[in-house]
């Protein structure tokens, strides 16, 4: 008796092992016989995650789309961390009062600093 031969996918072979498994589970009423074969059967078949092998292109889009997000990503780390020291440089800058502008620095920092 071959109970998932006509499985197209990990999906239906786990819901159809499920279905079965309530049918003829020992615990249930069920024949132990049949049901250790309907186990064996479903563990040693091959798991094929419905297309998504290394070889298939829908795999590859997978692929792609999670590592242009991952170098977006990087990409905003990057420049959060060059914000940062240009905000750093421009507080230095600010806090160092010089000549006739010094009133309009302190302005222009309370302005851009407010906490």
């Amino acid at each position: 008796m071959d109970f998932f031969n006509d499985c197209k996918n990990d999906r239906e072979r786990r819901s159809r092992y499920h279905k079965l498994a309530k049918l003829f589970h020992p615990d249930r009423g069920g024949d132990s016989e049949i049901m250790m074969e309907l186990t064996r059967q479903y563990e040693g078949m091959p798991s094929h995650y419905e297309g998504y092998t290394p070889q298939s292109p829908h795999y590859n889009r997978l692929y792609e789309y999670a590592r242009d997000l991952f170098s977006a990503n990087q990409d905003l780390v990057h420049r959060t961390h060059v914000l940062r020291d240009r905000i750093k440089e421009l507080e230095k800058q600010l806090a160092q009062p010089k000549g006739k502008f010094s009133r309009f620095r302190g302005w222009l920092r309370n302005l851009i600093f407010k906490d």
